[in-house]
């Protein structure tokens, strides 16, 4: 991977970038950035980004620099109306700004977004694995979708990165699920149980253990 960066930063020729990973950390990204590049970089970590997060942004933005500023976000969300202020900021760029979001899925953002950036992806051998997971849960028995989940919260990528993991995990299982015709009414399950990521207390395990329990009624209601 580190290669692939390296290579990324040696022009930087568009004005957003969107870093699709689940590993990149603004610090690391930070460290290997030519210091002569920008006069200002400075970087930021959200876990869910809000609309009450621009102003601090966009005061950033609006600083007059010589050589320009590049500004890095990571974040795991962000709600509607803060991509509608930051659609609204890259397509009014000031002060030579240049945008990276490290973002764990390109899906995070809406289209008016991703349309606008130049999107890269960094793979992870995780990703891979997510595929035998999701043939399990939409094929498996109750039983076999418990044990899997056991299995995927026992790897090292949910024990280092939990929450963020386990975002990046449902909005690919939403993308996965989306492909199938006969469980795509499926996904506002996906979406309420990645609305309870944040909530205080969380455990993945229980919310993966809970969409299971929902997938097993919805299947049995669309089978009866």
């Amino acid at each position: 991977m580190n290669d692939d960066i390296l290579l990324f930063f040696k022009d930087l020729k568009h004005h957003v970038y969107i870093l699709e990973s689940l590993s990149l950390r603004p610090q690391y990204l930070e460290s290997i950035i030519p210091k002569d590049s920008f006069e200002k970089i400075l970087s930021f970590s959200f876990s869910v980004f809000k609309i009450d997060d621009i102003p601090q942004i966009r005061s950033i933005q609006n600083q007059k620099t010589e050589n320009g500023k590049l500004i890095i976000i990571e974040l795991s969300s962000a709600t509607q109306e803060a991509q509608n202020a930051l659609l609204k900021m890259i397509e009014e760029p000031q002060g030579k700004t240049k945008f990276i979001f490290i973002i764990p899925s390109r899906f995070v953002f809406l289209e008016t977004l991703r349309s606008r950036s130049e999107i890269i992806k960094f793979e992870e051998s995780f990703l891979d694995e997510q595929e035998s997971f999701f043939n399990v849960f939409i094929s498996g028995r109750l039983i076999e979708q418990l044990e899997e989940i056991k299995r995927l919260i026992d790897t090292d990528s949910f024990k280092q990165e939990q929450r963020r993991t386990l975002f990046s995990f449902l909005t690919h299982f939403e993308i996965f699920i989306r492909q199938k015709p006969e469980y795509k009414n499926f996904t506002p399950f996906i979406w309420k149980a990645r609305s309870f990521i944040d909530a205080q207390g969380a455990s993945s395990k229980l919310i993966l253990e809970s969409l299971a329990l929902e997938f097993e009624i919805f299947k049995k209601k669309k089978h009866s």
